[in-house]
């Protein structure tokens, strides 16, 4: 069975280290039910397009294996940038890039100036949208004020993650 789409983002940090901070995988779940829905509506289904996010998997399933799996089938790779997934870098992040799949990259946190332009500079090709440039599509999610932003992004996310997956959903 082949995985439409992978998405990657930093893990969560190990239970013993200092959770006061907020982690930047909060939030993924809901960008990633608001992705499969709003791909679902594009390619004129009913349904919600389910790629694969490992924290979508039901209880007692095999992380190692289903991970493998959806990483050995998955058309395009969806990783969500932030200072912390450079840092703890995904060993998916080498897998699809020997694969040499489809990338869409997302802005997930704001970089410091300069750093990782190349990657910030991919992720904003997708979408000129100066909140989503300058505070990544994480704190459009989860504050109020950048509603609208994250409605114009996660459309033009959408749009993309279709074309790119065409012909296989139509």
């Amino acid at each position: 069975m082949t995985t439409p789409f992978f998405v990657s983002y930093a893990s969560p940090v190990p239970s013993n280290a200092d959770t006061r901070s907020p982690w930047p995988s909060h939030g993924v779940a809901p960008f990633y039910a608001d992705l499969c829905r709003l791909l679902g509506v594009l390619t004129g289904g009913r349904r919600p397009v389910r790629g694969f996010l490992d924290l979508d998997l039901p209880d007692g399933v095999d992380l190692d294996d289903a991970r493998r799996r959806a990483m050995d089938s998955a058309r395009v790779f969806v990783p969500l940038y932030s200072p912390v997934y450079f840092r703890r870098l995904p060993a998916e992040y080498a897998v699809f890039h020997q694969r040499e799949v489809a990338v869409l990259p997302v802005l997930w946190t704001a970089f410091g100036t300069g750093e990782h332009a190349a990657e910030t500079e991919a992720a904003l090709e997708v979408v000129d949208d100066p909140q989503y440039a300058e505070n990544g599509l994480r704190a459009l999610r989860m504050l109020k004020a950048y509603d609208e932003s994250y409605a114009v992004v996660m459309e033009a996310l959408a749009v993309r993650l279709g074309q790119l997956l065409r012909p296989a959903l139509t």
